[in-house]
């Protein structure tokens, strides 16, 4: 399923990159970013998780996100932040 095709009432979306292994890793990662972009441009979602420091890292690049507080550790290595926003409202990425 494409981000194109998610229903607007959709509260929990999972994008992923196809099953099948490519040989063009940077081509994959952009096309998920695409796709997460796409989807978070037609809802308002309260999380986002991405797994993987590249995709996260991509995704915060992608959104202009270059601030954020580190909440806490969920798991090691799967870390929760809030986003800081203008007039330091927040929003929690999980």
């Amino acid at each position: 399923m494409r981000a194109t095709d998610l229903h607007e009432a959709a509260s929990v979306v999972c994008i992923r990159t196809p099953h099948i292994r490519t040989s063009e890793p940077a081509k994959a990662l952009a096309t998920l970013v695409d796709e997460a972009e796409i989807a978070l441009s037609r809802h308002r979602y309260d999380a986002i998780v991405a797994t993987g420091g590249e995709t996260m890292n991509a995704l915060l690049e992608r959104l202009s996100i270059h601030a954020f507080d580190l909440i806490r550790e969920r798991e090691p290595g799967f870390p929760s932040a809030a986003l800081v926003l203008l007039m330091d409202e927040r929003c929690c990425l999980p």
